[in-house]
């Protein structure tokens, strides 16, 4: 069931991800960390910049913590 556990792994790296960006967030701004949290569009706490910025640290985060590169934009 590797694949159980690389999820989970992938799951914990962007909500370690949503730590450091709540940091920089007012509090009525900062993202829930779950699964079902809105990331993109309307419903999203973030702006168009905050995304990208997101989507940023998760593929270097992914990449220190698994030693490969993927690009999600």
């Amino acid at each position: 069931m590797a694949y159980v556990s690389d999820n989970k792994k992938i799951i914990e790296v962007i909500f370690s991800v949503i730590d450091g960006i709540n940091q920089r967030l007012p509090n009525e701004e900062r993202l829930e960390k779950s699964v079902g949290t809105v990331l993109f569009g309307a419903s999203s706490k973030l702006d168009s910049l905050g995304f990208v910025q997101l989507i940023t640290d998760v593929e270097q985060k992914i990449e220190k913590e698994f030693g490969i590169i993927i690009t999600l934009a």
